[in-house]
């Protein structure tokens, strides 16, 4: 018992088509003849713009759209930017999507997302209802440097590095996580950095993007370091390389 919403989803003719529909579940179940209009994806239409650049200057990136609850079929929406920075996506159907910006400047990173007035923080817009208003992206290019050393016992360390939003609400979008490998020497460095608290982990043994699973975040969190960044640092760490071997606390 409780609330619901119904998705449908079907790939006919290589068009993508999706319905939604709200639904209450009595402790009586649900006797009602349920149906579901599907219905084609709509087209969205917007900008991007980098501080203090042309509006040329990002011609050739594009702009995608990858669907966070495993929902949609077929191919995900992703539009070339325009001249003037203008894109369109097409083929956008109900849903929950991450964007993301390919490639992103050197330095360069995703300030606002405005769609339909409404300021994004997350980089993951709802579009559950239809979109009638522009979407304007953003970008700044005064993003913040985080280098330094992963170590252990006294010694330089091979490790994956992993930057990790510190909050639970930047934590649900991928593409907010940052990591890299160290070189020979344990030396990291990152660049374009959205401004804003995270944790630094080093570790030597790793999962691939384990880092995304919150539980693992959990069980980790006391071994990672602190990290507030601001627009335009350039900040350096030595950080403790968590060895793979370690018994992790549980969550």
């Amino acid at each position: 018992p409780g609330s619901y919403e119904l998705v449908a989803s079907q790939l006919y003719r290589g068009q993508a088509l999706s319905g939604r529909l709200p639904i209450e579940v009595t402790s009586a179940g649900h006797s009602e003849e349920i149906s579901i209009p599907l219905a084609a994806g709509s087209e969205i239409t917007g900008t991007i713009e980098l501080d203090g650049a042309a509006p040329d200057a990002l011609r050739g990136t594009r702009v995608m759209l990858t669907e966070s609850e495993g929902l949609a079929l077929g191919q995900q929406p992703s539009a070339q930017v325009e001249a003037g920075g203008a894109f369109r996506l097409s083929g956008v159907t109900p849903g929950v999507w991450q964007v993301s910006i390919s490639p992103l400047p050197k330095g360069a990173w995703l300030k606002d997302l405005i769609l339909d007035g409404r300021e994004i923080s997350t980089g993951i817009v709802d579009l559950a209802s239809p979109t009638r208003g522009p979407f304007r992206i953003v970008l700044a290019s005064n993003g913040a440097q985080l280098s330094g050393t992963a170590t252990r016992d006294g010694q330089p360390s091979r490790a994956t590095v992993v930057l990790a939003p510190a909050t639970s609400d930047l934590r649900s979008n991928a593409s907010n996580y940052l990591f890299i490998s160290t070189d020979d020497q344990g030396n990291f460095a990152f660049s374009g950095v959205r401004p804003g608290s995270y944790k630094l982990f080093a570790f030597e043994d790793v999962e691939p993007y384990a880092w995304l699973d919150p539980d693992f975040l959990k069980s980790v969190d006391s071994l990672g370091q602190d990290v507030t960044l601001g627009e335009g640092d350039a900040t350096q760490r030595q950080v403790t390389a968590i060895p793979g071997d370690t018994a992790l606390p549980n969550p």
